[in-house]
């Protein structure tokens, strides 16, 4: 997009409670988190919204499975997931 490192300006925040100011950001990038808030159906207007400018962009990067193994879950997997995380991954078809 063209963004020098000075533009960018990395956070690791609870996404419930954002310590900024609203209309603070551009661009806002959700990385592995979109499984923590999805839930709430009020969280992106609420919570998310007020803090982006307007005509800005939200980007959600969640991870994904290629193929569907949870009849018989890796135990590579439950080392960091639990069953219940690793159903919001559930490849659909």
């Amino acid at each position: 997009m063209g963004l020098t490192l000075e533009q960018i300006t990395p956070v690791k925040a609870d996404a419930t409670a954002l310590p900024f100011e609203r209309e603070s950001f551009d661009v806002v990038v959700s990385t592995d988190s979109y499984n923590y808030w999805d839930r709430d159906p009020e969280y992106l207007d609420a919570k998310l919204l007020p803090f982006v400018k307007r005509g800005g962009y939200i980007y959600a990067c969640v991870p994904g499975l290629k193929k569907d193994c949870h009849d018989h879950l890796p135990k590579e997997l439950l080392l960091s997931w639990t069953p219940e995380q690793l159903a919001y991954l559930q490849k659909n078809n």
